[in-house]
């Protein structure tokens, strides 16, 4: 019996809402690109120890053969990796089958765990061998967001109050410590004073144009927060048409577990060791916020008090049919959000979510084909800024 090797590689698909954060991929056959491939590697990325990641791998067999047994082969390490479903063995038949992962390390450090599937094809042996990574989350994870209180419009007038809040919350699994605040303002402001959670927050001496607070240290799922106002700089007023924006920084110290982990090695003999746990280390880190942004118009306006936004567009009609992209850029880089569509009757409907880019903007497009006509309020929610963008389309 001769024996082929074919080779499987994966494609990302997108991003879906699981109760904790699920992926899905996809795998297929590839002989010419596999032929020069080196060992394939799916690293499921750092997961806070106590939540998970899940992964779904389709794999291919080809038509026109004669598909036997198909088995998936899989080796468990510290139970940091487990199979939730399999169609794949005794898949037997020509098509796709899928196997999924879940990653939920149960300690911090580094995980990996070899997959592999395989089959014959009229008596020709088929098989590849992935290698699952993961890391359990180390150190502190501090999740950094701001808002602005008036949210819709400032008046030029020496009486204006502008009020930021700032909220810090600690994700990791570790404590933060060490930490410093640091919030640029325009220079057509002047702090006039604060408002902290904590009594031993406190402003320290700084320079151009920022504001910058000690922080206490701050245990893993511990938040802190607080509000500094602003009135306008008499030396150097504002005009109006004028836009402010409000964002901050948090440079934080934590101590991180450095897992141990041999490079380009796959020895299914020595996996054991892969899971050793060496030194820990002080780092530090930077928590940067999302930015808010408000204009001075007609007046001092608040609606939300900062905890909704309104998108681009603004209030739009469009004709029935027409498929409109929406976008807010108040949300925290790279962090997940919810999306829903509310009818003029007020039912809503969830819309695909997504994630935040790196400039901090949240955007979908969405399809009116086979709405009513009437006006139906868009609305986009980040999950850790904790902020709702909203806009208004009108179907005609």
């Amino acid at each position: 019996m001769k024996c082929r090797r074919s080779h499987f590689a994966l494609k990302h698909l997108g991003l879906a809402l699981f109760m904790m954060l699920s992926l899905s991929l996809s795998a297929f056959v590839m002989p010419q690109q596999a032929a020069n491939a080196s060992t394939l590697e799916y690293d499921f990325g750092g997961v806070k120890v106590g939540s998970y990641v899940q992964v779904t791998f389709p794999f291919s067999t080809p038509s026109g053969g004669t598909i036997t047994e198909t088995k998936v082969t899989f080796e468990s390490i510290d139970n940091a990796f487990s199979i939730v479903s399999d169609t794949c063995t005794n898949f037997n038949n020509s098509g796709t089958c899928q196997v999924t992962i879940r990653f939920a390390p149960p300690t911090p450090g580094y995980f990996l765990s070899p997959i592999g599937f395989s089959y014959y094809d009229n008596e020709e042996y088929h098989s590849r061998t992935y290698y699952l990574v993961g890391t359990g989350l180390t150190g502190a994870l501090p999740i950094c967001a701001v808002s602005v209180s008036p949210d819709r419009s400032l008046k030029v007038d020496s009486e204006t109050d502008i009020a930021v809040s700032f909220k810090v919350k600690n994700q990791g699994v570790s404590s933060s410590y060490q930490q410093v605040l640091e919030m640029p303002f325009d220079a057509t402001l002047v702090p006039s004073h604060t408002s902290f959670s904590d009594p031993s927050m406190w402003v320290s001496p700084s320079e151009g144009g920022k504001v910058k607070i000690e922080l206490p240290d701050l245990a893993p799922n511990e938040t802190l927060s607080g509000t500094v106002f602003f009135h306008l700089n008499p030396d150097n007023m504002p005009v109006v048409g004028k836009e402010l924006s409000f964002n901050y920084s948090v440079l934080y110290s934590t101590d991180q577990l450095n897992p141990y982990r041999p490079k380009n090695n796959y020895n299914p003999g020595i996996l054991n060791g892969f899971q050793k746990r060496v030194a820990v280390t002080t780092v530090t880190g930077i928590c940067t916020s999302n930015t808010v942004k408000v204009s001075f118009t007609d007046g001092n306006r608040d609606e939300t008090v900062g905890k909704v936004m309104p998108m681009t567009p603004g209030e739009t009609a469009v004709t029935a049919g027409t498929q409109v992209t929406v976008a807010g850029d108040m949300f925290i880089a790279g962090e997940l959000f919810s999306a829903w569509i509310t009818a003029p009757n007020g039912q809503s409907v969830a819309l695909a979510g997504g994630r935040a880019d790196a400039n901090g903007v949240g955007s979908l497009t969405v399809d009116t084909t086979g709405l009513a006509a009437g006006s139906y309020v868009i609305a986009i929610y980040g999950h850790d800024s904790e902020i709702t963008g909203r806009t208004i389309l009108t179907v005609k």
